[in-house]
């Protein structure tokens, strides 16, 4: 599935879009081809204030779809990408050593160093679904569970200044798997105790838009951790005991 995402001439433009695929974005954080000199200056640059005029100059992307204009009525398709914000590390060793930890998760498609140089930006691929994204935003928070996780970024449009990390090629998970919401995937599992047959929930998760190959990595971690659960059984002398079955 390709991923094609917004990008502003600056955070000052919202009306006049540029649609274009996310790996085409994240070459150009690569490469630098737009954005490094004056990403540069932006690091070397000790006043905030001058650093935040500075950065007002970068391209400014909507990673989460594709818009008519900067605003979170005017989404046209979802990209199935979510961009989050870690900041406020004390020290550059802590940020890489977070990035390099990052950059292993399943979940992590992409993880770069923000144009300050003194956070992450950090893409994950979750479902096509725009009116639950602040859901899986909130989901995200509680799986990271990092003191450094910024906890404003979750409307569907906020936008992220184009960086530049020549190292960053070094990050892209292509492997990434979807992140599915934890309360959807409980949520199949007590259905499932329940005796409702996968086919009704299979039909009950479509009727929600989710993607095939979310729907069957909901079902099948769903029923693997129904399998592999402890639960009470009776024996022969009715007696209950407790038994653990092993997929």
């Amino acid at each position: 599935m390709t991923h094609k995402v917004t990008i502003f001439k600056n955070i000052k433009e919202t009306i006049t879009p540029y649609h274009v695929e996310l790996d085409l974005i994240l070459n150009r954080i690569k490469d630098g081809s737009d954005s490094k000199v004056l990403v540069q200056k932006i690091r070397k640059e000790k006043k905030k204030l001058e650093r935040n005029e500075l950065k007002k100059q970068l391209p400014a992307i909507c990673f989460s779809g594709t818009f008519n204009k900067r605003a979170d009525n005017s989404l046209i398709i979802h990209s199935g990408i979510i961009c989050l914000d870690f900041d406020g590390y004390p020290n550059f060793k802590l940020l890489m050593e977070d990035k390099e930890s990052l950059s292993k998760n399943k979940y992590v498609y992409s993880v770069f160093v923000s144009p300050s140089g003194n956070g992450l930006k950090v893409l994950v691929k979750i479902p096509q679904d725009s009116e639950n994204h602040t859901k899986y935003f909130n989901s995200l928070e509680n799986y990271f569970n990092s003191e450094y996780f910024d906890k404003t970024s979750k409307n569907i449009s906020r936008v992220c200044y184009e960086s530049f990390e020549s190292a960053y090629a070094h990050t892209q998970n292509f492997g990434t798997k979807y992140y599915e919401d934890e309360d959807r995937v409980n949520q199949v599992k007590g259905k499932l105790r329940r005796g409702v047959s996968k086919k009704e929930i299979r039909t009950q998760l479509e009727d929600t838009k989710l993607d095939k190959q979310v729907i069957d990595s909901v079902l099948n971690k769903a029923e693997e951790s129904n399998n592999n659960q402890t639960f009470w059984i009776k024996n022969d002398k009715g007696t209950i005991k407790k038994s653990c079955v092993v997929s």
